[in-house]
């Protein structure tokens, strides 16, 4: 049993050996306390694998840390200890929560400086849980946006992202405590082999169309049509024949 109660947004978060567990627990617990802890609010370069394993061990027992778990793409076994810190770790640098020192192989990081630091919101992206370093796995391709910003005669704001779960589920899940009073709406998704590279390239098909929407919270976000995202869909498919 844990050493302390683990809470997330959606209620308390039940202990388990697997990547889903290690991602909540990254996301929720860890990179929020050391967010919170003197080391950051210094502003001065701290080692964060030292304050992680620091935090780590007052939630976690050793045992617990020591579990591990058979990764998705079945190809690794993870332990629970780094599968946590990896997932702050990415969703720090991601968020710009983190940013590196600058020395090379130092393992340092300092927070970043400046008024909307402690105001980076973790729903930018929310595909990190199915970013796993090394996974190749299948999954869908999601075509999501809101009832407000469709047009029938010309490109929308559209978010494009992956999941290895059920679509409809993931994006409810996804938009939960969102600012935007309107339910999202499903407007597409695929199947694709390698779920991670094809969502890659389909952002990158995107982007060269000039579709990107910058100014949207996170990088999935397109002003486009659901013809266009076909259309790199289709390029996808044909090359992972």
């Amino acid at each position: 049993m844990p050493l302390k109660v683990l809470t997330t947004p959606d209620g308390e978060l039940p202990f388990e050996a697997s990547s889903a567990f290690c991602y909540a627990f990254g996301r929720h617990i860890l990179l929020p306390e050391i967010i919170g802890s003197d080391e950051y609010r210094s502003g001065e370069p701290f080692h964060l694998l030292t304050i992680a394993r620091r935090i780590l061990n007052e939630y976690l027992t050793p045992e617990e840390l020591r579990r591990t778990f058979i990764s998705r793409d079945a190809h690794r076994v993870v332990a629970i200890e780094r599968s946590c810190r990896w997932y702050a770790r990415h969703l720090g640098f991601k968020t710009g929560a983190f940013v590196k020192d600058g020395v090379p192989n130092s393992g340092m990081v300092v927070r970043v400086l400046d008024d909307d630091a402690d105001e980076v919101g973790l729903e930018a992206d929310g595909d990190e849980e199915e970013d796993e370093i090394g996974q190749m796995h299948d999954g869908w391709l999601y075509a999501f946006t809101y009832p407000d910003f469709i047009r029938a005669d010309g490109p929308f704001l559209i978010k494009v992202g992956k999941t290895v779960e059920d679509v409809e589920a993931r994006v409810i899940g996804q938009c939960k405590g969102s600012a935007i009073p309107d339910a999202p709406k499903v407007i597409g998704s695929w199947q694709m082999k390698d779920i991670s590279l094809a969502e890659r390239t389909v952002h990158n098909l995107l982007k060269l169309a000039r579709t990107h929407n910058e100014a949207a919270p996170g990088t999935e976000w397109f002003r486009t049509t659901i013809s266009e995202i076909e259309s790199a869909i289709a390029v996808v498919q044909q090359w992972s024949k």
